[in-house]
């Protein structure tokens, strides 16, 4: 046994063409959304 799959390789290389051929962009950061969180005053101690 080699460890090899035809099918799913071959199902890997046509879900990476569809892929590179309309890639998706992921969502932009929220503006109201600070860098980091606050960090509130008890924690602080």
């Amino acid at each position: 046994m080699k460890g090899q799959d035809p099918q799913l390789e071959k199902a890997v290389e046509l879900v990476m063409k569809e892929i590179q051929a309309h890639p998706k962009k992921l969502p932009g950061r929220p503006s109201d959304l600070p860098a980091y969180p606050p960090t509130s005053p008890e924690r602080m101690r």
